[in-house]
Order: structure tokens, then sequence, then C-alpha cells
């Protein structure tokens, strides 16, 4: 069975710090992203959520 994330649960990883599935980038750079969503395919075990944060700071906030 597979892990939804719900919004809250959402929100609740964007105000954490990054882990292994969670990572955060403050603009769109397909480069960045790309290697990023290649990262988590080779390394998420089957059944994890992994999520990319795009306009978000590193500590959780917007970028601006």
């Amino acid at each position: 069975m597979r892990n939804k994330m719900d919004d809250s649960r959402l929100m609740e990883k964007l105000r954490q710090s990054e882990d292994p599935w969670v990572e955060r980038k403050e603009s769109f750079n397909e480069r960045e992203v790309r290697k990023t969503l290649v990262a988590f395919a080779n390394s998420v075990p089957e059944g994890e959520p992994a999520v990319l944060f795009i306009g978000a700071a590193n500590i959780g906030e917007v970028a601006r």
C-alpha cells in the first residue's frame, strides 16, 4: 500500500528540515529538478512518498 500525502502532511513536510525524501528549490531550474527527480527515482523505497517543493526556501518558507 502506498503512503498518501494530504495537504496537512505536505505543509508539515514544508515546515520541517530537508531529509532524504524532501527537497526544496527556490526557483525552477530544469537541470537541478531533473537531478533531484532521478535521485528520488533511484533511492526512494517503493511505496514511500518523496516531495520536491519548487518555490520554497531551505527554511520552509516561500522563496521571494
